[in-house]
């Protein structure tokens, strides 16, 4: 086994590891996020607040003012709390019966106006983006390999490795992103009933630690690819 192939499967242990252990800990540990009993009456409907919205004024028959609302949406994860006589249980009534409704995440709306929110929300759509392109485009290169035959060669192994690392990198980043957003702005925020849990990598769109569970299982198996062509140059000079 050679010394990259060691490592990727230490790492995808880890990574493994790790992402079963932060759903553990996230679930045992979310009665300490993310609420105050003493700030809150009860969910409510109100009037948008100023910073959500941008006016605009244009002169036309005498005076005309156009409004505009403008925020950005952060998709966070929620854990109702529950407790025995408690009644913080969304139901949901249908021909005569009861069904009771949980959340599990929500989408919060942050002002757009908020510069460093909207910095961060371009360079994430930025990263992203170039990610999809590079790894469509390795993609394509590995299927047009396959067609001509050419699987156990050095280069679809680094294809696939350069994906896997695609993808692990964008998992780290998004985990960055993600802390660097809880404790910029979302520890502030607070849901009746509801706790606010932290974000971190593994709520990252549908596919979570898949992602680099993922991106690490491509890398190991572009060293097994190297591996099958090592011993296939052996036989061939053997033979």
């Amino acid at each position: 086994m050679n010394k990259k192939l060691k490592i990727y499967c230490f790492l995808f242990v880890i990574a493994l590891i790790w992402s079963v252990v932060s759903n553990i800990r996230i679930t045992r540990m979310s009665t300490s996020y993310g609420y105050d009993d003493t700030k809150h009456d009860g969910w409510s409907f109100g009037q948008m607040p100023d910073s959500y919205v941008t006016r605009d004024t244009i002169h036309y028959d005498d005076n005309s003012i156009s409004t505009s609302s403008s925020w950005a949406t952060i998709r966070i994860p929620v854990k109702v709390r529950h407790s025995i006589g408690s009644k913080n249980y969304l139901q949901s009534t249908v021909s005569g019966k009861t069904h009771l409704v949980e959340l599990d995440q929500v989408n919060v709306l942050l002002p757009a106006e908020n510069t460093s929110l909207t910095v961060s929300l371009f360079i994430i759509w930025a990263v992203t983006a170039i990610v999809i392109i590079w790894i469509i485009y390795l993609a394509v290169k590995i299927i047009r390999s396959i067609r001509k035959g050419e699987i156990f060669v050095t280069k679809v192994a680094g294809y696939l490795e350069t994906i896997g690392i695609l993808l692990s990198a964008d998992y780290v980043f998004g985990g960055i992103v993600a802390s660097i957003w809880y404790h910029t702005f979302l520890k502030n925020i607070q849901l009746v009933d509801y706790y606010v849990l932290p974000l971190n990598s593994t709520t990252k769109g549908a596919g979570g630690g898949l992602w680099i569970l993922t991106g690490l299982g491509l890398m190991i198996i572009s060293q097994i690819i190297l591996m099958g062509k090592d011993l296939k140059d052996e036989q061939d000079l053997t033979i």
